[in-house]
């Protein structure tokens, strides 16, 4: 264990601790909340390259999204930015949910 101690503390003897933390870890952050977590969490994993994971992200989010869950409705907001993957991902569950749900 003290062979471990020693090697990581070579490791990392030249990296020295900021002074101040930095500005954006002072204040907290907005959407900071568990549901917005999960929410993203969720989201992130829409086009997971494990099928299972993906799928599983998508059977949730489209669950969250019949039920009118804001937090899930911000994070596949955010997701559309991000790429093309990600865009594709979000109009599957769109597109499962239009079918097993048809507008009211």
């Amino acid at each position: 264990m003290e062979e471990i101690k020693h090697y990581i503390y070579v490791l990392f003897e030249a990296c020295k601790p900021p002074a101040s933390s930095p500005e954006h870890f002072q204040s907290k952050p907005s959407q900071d909340t568990p549901a917005r977590g999960i929410a993203n969490l969720l989201a992130s994993h829409l086009n997971h390259p494990v099928n299972i994971i993906a799928y599983s992200s998508r059977r949730a989010c489209a669950k969250l999204l019949l039920q009118k869950n804001l937090e899930i409705q911000d994070a596949m907001h955010e997701l559309l930015e991000v790429d093309e993957s990600c865009q594709e991902a979000i109009l599957m569950v769109l597109d499962a949910i239009s079918l097993n749900s048809p507008i009211q």
